[in-house]
C-alpha cells in the first residue's frame, strides 16, 4: 500500500517534473500528469488506511516495551551480546563490504536486474556505516560512504526505469506520444547511469575501509 504511493510520488517528481519543465505546452504530458494525479488521490487513502490498522498501531506501541525489556535481543546469543560494539561493527561492515564487492566486481557482465541488485546490496554498507561511523575519528568514513552512495545514485535510474515502466503499463489510456517521451527520458537516464557506473565502481574499489576491515 505504501509502495504504490511512494512510486507515484517519485515518478511525478523525478520523471514527469523534468519533462514538463522542458515541454510545458505538451498536451500529452499534461494529460499523463492528470492520470498520475488521479492515481495518487486513490493511493494516498489506501496508505493512510494501512497505517491506521490495529496491527500497525499494536506494533508501534510494542516497540518501547520491547526495547525496555530487551526482548529484541532474543536469539542473538550470549557471545554476540558480550562482544564489544567496535568489534561487532567491524564484523558487520566487513561482511557488507565483501558482499557488495562480490556482487559488483563483474559489473561489465551484469544484466539490468543484476545491476539493480547491486544497488540494493549497497544499502547495507551505507546504512551500517552511517550507524557505526561515530565509533571512529570524525571524518574517517566520509570518503568511503560517499563512494557507496555514488553507487546507489548511478544505478538509481535502473530502479526508476523499472518502476516507471510498470506505472505506465498500469495507467489507462496513456497517449502514445507521452509514453514515447517518458520512455525516451528513462532510457537516456538509464544509459547515463550505466556509462558512469564503471568509474563510480573503480572509485569505490579503491576506497580503503575506515574500520580496518
Amino acid at each position: 500500500m505504501l509502495g504504490q504511493a511512494h512510486d507515484l510520488d517519485v515518478f511525478a517528481a523525478n520523471m514527469l517534473g523534468p519533462l514538463l519543465r522542458r515541454h510545458p505546452d505538451d498536451a500529452s504530458l499534461a494529460a499523463l500528469r492528470g492520470a498520475v494525479e488521479r492515481q495518487r488521490r486513490l493511493a494516498y487513502p489506501r496508505a493512510v488506511r494501512a497505517l491506521a490498522t490495529r496491527r500497525f498501531a499494536a506494533f508501534v506501541e510494542s516497540v518501547p516495551a520491547r526495547l525496555a525489556a530487551g526482548s529484541w535481543t532474543d536469539g542473538a546469543g550470549d557471545k554476540a551480546l558480550a562482544r564489544p560494539v567496535g568489534e561487532h561493527a567491524r564484523r558487520v561492515l566487513t561482511k557488507a563490504d565483501r558482499r557488495l564487492h562480490s556482487h559488483g566486481n563483474t559489473h561489465h557482465e551484469l544484466t539490468l536486474p543484476e545491476l539493480h541488485e547491486v544497488r540494493l546490496v549497497a544499502k547495507k554498507p551505507r546504512y551500517a556505516g552511517e550507524t557505526f561511523r561515530a565509533l571512529w575519528p570524525r571524518g574517517a568514513s566520509c570518503l568511503y560512504l560517499a563512494r557507496v552512495e555514488a553507487i546507489q545514485d548511478s544505478l538509481g535510474a535502473v530502479n526508476a526505469a523499472t518502476t516507471g515502466e510498470a506505472l505506465l503499463a498500469g495507467l489507462p489510456g496513456v497517449d502514445p506520444a507521452a509514453r514515447a517521451l517518458v520512455t525516451g527520458w528513462m532510457t537516456a537516464r538509464l544509459e547515463a547511469g550505466r556509462e558512469r557506473f564503471p568509474v563510480v565502481w573503480r572509485d569505490y574499489a579503491r576506497a580503503r575501509p575506515w574500520w580496518g576491515g
